[in-house]
């Protein structure tokens, strides 16, 4: 609108009179706060621009940026909200909620933990953030619990456990902070519960196993949300890894309660999609630990926790692959890579990544199995699709698992699952 006004020449005064008293229709008072409460879209505001020529300072202050920022986040447009917590960084500084955000790692971004811990530590630091700087992670107090739980997550990391577990303990030295915004994508007082049982557990910090079941009791949240799946499956994990230390504390068996309710607990969290419960139920399956001992379904978990490269995974698969002589779990081992194979599960592109993997196709030429095993296999996995049509995106075609073990399928017929 100022560059309008500035273009019209000395013969257009009337006009440039008229755009001048349209822009003072809206004081600047009142078009901050129609503004900046956000009771106007994105797509509302151009109109609401030619009444005001302080239009682009307002389109600056601190409400505007952050509300623009959130709106990005809850798209997913990771690009976008970058850019505008970086504005909000550097124009409001310090700004926690933009820190915090900043540091956050996000899928398809590069991220730099040394540059994560920098900016976790100002958002820690930034008492002094102004209160209209807070959108998604109002009150500050809220805030600040996010950063400690996101800074004790980079910190033992890279084992700096006493500093972590302090961080934790000083967000549970309060009562819960409940965030102001509904339908939160974070919530620090139950990670802080469950980040320390874990520790405890694993011997990071001081606890017993009593004590790390105690903070996980505390931990449950009544409502159920789309963004809790990653908190319950980290939950059920440690419940896992806690009820495996109870096991032992008490000198149970593998078949005793904690051993049984390990099992679960694994199961629970495998469902929840998270990723670490793939090798501790592989190991549960394999050990019959809570369960029957099951290498079918074992190493297959175990194969997946390889590809995801858990240490204790490709400890078990390579010791399995340097059997001399061959045992039996090396032909189930072999069998189960055969039909991850069929199933399009390990690929020429996994192997090439992964030199485990790699040792782990190359027994199967070492050891050739019994050409009726690999039939089973392959004409076993063809049918999936027969059975479950409404996801057959989801698997190889006939041709391809065959093709993926070497072999050439026989003449379809009605046991393949086609006429």
């Amino acid at each position: 609108m100022d560059a309008a006004v500035a273009n019209l020449s000395l013969s257009d005064e009337p006009t440039r009179r008229v755009i001048t008293n349209v822009e003072d229709m809206m004081p600047r008072d009142v078009f901050y706060k129609v503004i900046g409460t956000s009771y106007l879209t994105p797509t509302e505001l151009p109109p609401v621009a030619v009444c005001n020529r302080s239009f682009k300072d307002a389109m600056y202050q601190p409400r505007i940026i952050m509300y623009r920022a959130a709106i990005a986040i809850r798209k997913l447009a990771l690009t976008e909200a970058h850019k505008w917590y970086s504005m909000a960084a550097e124009r409001f500084a310090p700004c926690r909620e933009a820190l915090i955000f900043l540091g956050e790692r996000r899928r398809g971004e590069d991220w730099d933990p040394v540059e994560a811990e920098r900016l976790n530590r100002e958002a820690i630091a930034a008492d002094s953030s102004a209160d209209e700087t807070y959108v998604l992670l109002a009150p500050a107090g809220y805030a600040l619990d996010v950063a400690r739980v996101n800074l004790a997550k980079i910190l033992r990391k890279r084992g700096a456990f006493e500093e972590a577990a302090s961080l934790l303990r000083a967000v549970l030295a309060h009562d819960p902070i409940k965030a102001k915004k509904k339908g939160t994508m974070y919530y620090p007082y139950p990670s802080a519960l469950i980040l320390l049982a874990e520790m405890m557990v694993t011997g990071e910090t001081p606890g017993l196993p009593t004590e790390a079941l105690t903070l996980l009791g505390k931990s449950v949240l009544p409502i159920k949300r789309t963004f809790r799946r990653s908190l319950d499956g980290h939950r059920e994990y440690v419940l896992c890894l806690t009820h495996k230390a109870l096991a032992a504390f008490h000198a149970q068996g593998p078949q005793g309660t904690h051993a049984r309710a390990a099992f679960q607990h694994a199961n629970n969290a495998l469902s929840f999609g998270y990723r670490e419960a793939v090798q501790e139920l592989g190991f549960c399956l394999e050990e019959g630990f809570g369960t029957e001992v099951n290498p079918d379904q074992a190493y297959p978990l175990l194969l997946m926790g390889v590809k995801l490269n858990f240490v204790r995974s490709v400890t078990r698969i390579r010791e399995i692959i340097s059997d001399d002589p061959p045992q039996l779990r090396t032909l189930r081992l072999i069998q189960s890579i055969l039909t991850m194979r069929a199933m399009g599960q390990l690929t020429d592109d996994d192997m090439s990544r992964n030199e485990t993997l790699a040792a782990a196709w190359r027994l199967t030429e070492e050891i050739p199995p019994p050409a009726a095993m690999v039939q089973e296999i392959a004409a076993g996995v063809a049918n999936v699709n027969a059975e479950d049509p409404d996801h057959a995106d989801r698997f190889p075609t006939r041709e391809e698992s065959y093709a993926a073990l070497g072999i050439d399928p026989p003449p379809p017929n009605q046991d393949d699952g086609e006429a």
